[in-house]
């Protein structure tokens, strides 16, 4: 038997709405994934000063369980150090291709010892709008991705990252590096989290809320995911 998740989505296509009930078996995470390893290597270097061991080879891959994706304005996390990654998400089904925007929440204390635990631990967030990738992949190199978070619910916004998609692996090329490393290479119903940008901040923010955008120059229009973060781990 294999195991099935079903998320409902809002497909934003040629000016119209519809929803899709789109099934799903697999969840890849993507680290390191920069078209400028420059960058990557600055990635790599933030993720040190904060004690985390940066990989060897790059890109990396990790599988997550399909319980850890949620479309929700709040999630739980127990740890005082956990922190979003803005990343574009790709949705597999059959011949098509959906892109959201979401967020690879992670525990930045759990990643000294293992980074695949720390993303498994913490939910994947996802916007619950998607475009579909044929009305976008002709200027895909324009769009321009960002996060902001907030310290405190009430403060303002700071800006977190922001890039173009320019700076992130093209969609054909990261389907094609996971296949080559996957014992079965079918990604049909699969999702795909892209790998994020480095951060304009010093280091990471651990903030209550945090924010994540996709904006088209082309098309003017945005994907948006946005969420609250409450930490358990303080309640005794």
């Amino acid at each position: 038997m294999t195991f099935k998740r079903e998320l409902e989505l809002l497909v934003d296509s040629n000016g119209e709405i519809n929803q899709i009930n789109f099934l799903f078996n697999k969840i890849i995470n993507g680290g390191f994934t920069g078209r400028d390893q420059v960058a990557v290597q600055a990635h790599i270097q933030e993720l040190a000063e904060e004690g985390i061991p940066g990989p060897e080879v790059t890109p990396v891959f990790f599988s997550l369980t399909c319980n850890t994706l949620v479309c929700k304005d709040l999630i739980q996390v127990n740890g005082p150090k956990t922190s979003g990654e803005v990343e574009y998400v790709m949705c597999l089904k059959g011949d098509k291709t959906y892109i959201g925007i979401g967020s690879d929440h992670s525990d930045r204390a759990l990643e000294q010892s293992s980074m695949g635990k720390a993303k498994e631990i913490c939910p994947n967030i996802i916007s619950e709008t998607v475009w579909d990738y044929d009305d976008i992949k002709d200027h895909w190199n324009e769009l321009e991705i960002s996060s902001v978070v907030k310290n405190k619910m009430g403060d303002e916004y700071t800006l977190y990252q922001k890039d173009t998609l320019a700076s992130i692996m093209h969609p054909d090329e990261l389907k094609s590096v996971i296949m080559e490393k996957l014992k079965n290479p079918d990604l049909d119903k699969t999702i795909i989290y892209s790998g994020t940008i480095p951060v304009v901040a010093n280091s990471p923010i651990y903030g209550e809320l945090f924010g994540c955008k996709l904006y088209d120059p082309i098309l003017d229009k945005t994907l948006r995911c946005e969420y609250e973060i409450q930490s358990v781990h303080s309640i005794f």
